[in-house]
């Protein structure tokens, strides 16, 4: 995949789980490679061509054009001006958290897949702001923002805890590894959990139907291990 947040998430979470918490340093020389080779092809590339902060997006582009695109000056304005991600990360805070900072302008109302889904515009139309992306889809291409925009700031804070408690519980399994398959999951969550919370940034990931019903259905595993381990212990 092209995805650069796919394999956003993939890196971090390898890098969390392998050299954060498990301290192998195996990982680390391998990410210093990879980094290192990363380097000098971008160098390479920025070389023999003089328009990097110029290029945009395109229908087949190699890896190093991509990788270009997330910083091009170019690509951002393109992204503003034609209601992109850029638009709403600028828009959302200024305009839609504004107007209702605490608690939001309501749920399905603005960013996500509901407000699409139901082509609701009114939140939309009362803040003289494009129905999303291109004016058209509805969603925002932005998960975290789309929380603080719908739920207000103490919503958003109350999603971060919801992440901050799963990560908390994994380093409670992780540390005390009272049983192989529960020291497992959890160091697998934790990879997992950090991937998800970065990825929220670059699109409309935890409302990705496949991705978010495997993920919470692992959260939800992990939980009811832990507790029938500890009530088996108990018994016992």
């Amino acid at each position: 995949t092209l995805s650069r947040a796919s394999w956003l998430m993939v890196f971090v979470g390898i890098f969390v789980v392998g050299f954060v918490l498990l301290r192998d340093k195996r990982i680390l020389s391998v990410y210093i490679v990879f980094m290192s080779v990363l380097v000098v092809y971008l160098a390479g590339f920025a070389m023999v061509h003089s328009n990097i902060l110029s290029i945009t997006e395109k229908p087949t582009q190699s890896l190093a054009e991509r990788i270009y695109e997330g910083v091009s000056i170019k690509a951002h304005q393109q992204s503003y001006e034609g209601y992109g991600r850029i638009f709403f990360i600028v828009n959302t805070p200024r305009v839609v958290v504004a107007s209702a900072p605490l608690f939001g302008v309501g749920p399905g109302n603005y960013g996500g897949g509901v407000a699409a889904a139901l082509s609701n515009t009114n939140v939309y139309d009362r803040l003289h702001l494009p129905f999303g992306i291109q004016n058209h889809y509805g969603q925002i291409d932005n998960s975290w923002f789309s929380i603080w925009g719908e739920y207000g700031t103490l919503g958003l804070l109350f999603w971060c805890s919801v992440f901050v408690m799963i990560i908390k519980f994994c380093l409670v399994n992780i540390r005390r590894r009272q049983d192989d398959f529960l020291y497992a999951l959890s160091l697998g969550i934790m990879g997992a959990t950090v991937g998800i919370v970065v990825a929220g940034f670059f699109g409309p990931y935890f409302e990705f139907r496949s991705l978010m019903f495997y993920y919470w259905l692992v959260v939800g595993v992990m939980f009811l291990y832990h507790k029938n381990l500890n009530y088996l212990k108990d018994r016992v």
